[in-house]
């Protein structure tokens, strides 16, 4: 859990100044000045990159193992044994996506400009490198979670089926996809609109277990071809 928390909260942080990097960066490269703008954003974009990797190693999280590297950079993560090791490998998996998002940033910036709501703007590179930090984060918190879960039911089950965790399947949590479950859904459900290549082309779902009914409602707003089927046996 410590291993969790600890990574979670300098993501975190790292994101929060991330994002607040890059709006000072363009404020301070406006389009005042004209042609220049570009290399000002390159320069403002690495001197922070720098300057928020150098507070990731002071933190003492960097992981520096290639092989670890290349399993985390999967889009999927697997958990293969329940030996009590299972949180503190996606808390390392985490690292090394954050820490190589870190280093993306300082090696390379487009210099460009992310234009945002009320007016304002900021150096698109940092942004993204505060929602990549963002959604590290959040991944990492939800996906250990998932994990407490299962490990809590193996001991709550033991003394019935002692060799329960030895038959498990394979566990697996998708390392890309951020968001809630509604917002999961409906990523999917533009990738099948996307697929069929026709936005009017009629989707369907079915959902069982609604309760009250907000992930259809989250849905229905925003497809209007949906065709949705929800049950609860538990409502009457």
């Amino acid at each position: 859990v410590r291993a969790v928390l600890e990574r979670c909260n300098a993501m975190q942080e790292l994101s929060a100044a991330a994002f607040a990097e890059a709006l000072h960066a363009a404020q301070a490269c406006g389009p005042e000045r004209g042609a220049d703008v570009k290399s000002c954003l390159q320069q403002a974009s690495g001197e922070a990159s720098s300057r928020l990797l150098t507070r990731w190693q002071e933190r003492r999280l960097s992981v520096s193992s290639i092989v670890a590297f290349r399993e985390a950079a999967a889009f999927v993560d697997e958990v293969r044994s329940w030996n009590g090791s299972e949180s503190l490998e996606l808390a390392e998996a985490y690292s090394l996506r954050a820490q190589q998002a870190l280093l993306r940033a300082v090696r390379k910036d487009d210099g460009e400009l992310l234009e945002l709501p009320l007016a304002r703007s900021a150096a698109k590179s940092l942004a993204g490198l505060a929602m990549d930090l963002a959604r590290f984060a959040r991944l990492l918190v939800e996906h250990s979670r998932t994990v407490w879960g299962i490990r809590n039911l193996l001991t709550e089950v033991a003394s019935v089926y002692p060799t329960l965790n030895e038959q498990l399947p394979v566990v697996r949590v998708h390392a890309e996809f951020y968001g809630r479950h509604w917002d999961v859904l409906e990523r999917l459900l533009h990738e099948l609109q996307r697929a069929e290549g026709q936005q009017t082309k009629a989707l369907r779902m079915a959902e069982l277990g609604v309760a009250c009914g907000p992930i259809g409602a989250h849905l229905l707003h925003r497809f209007d071809s949906l065709e949705y089927f929800g049950a609860d046996p538990t409502i009457r």
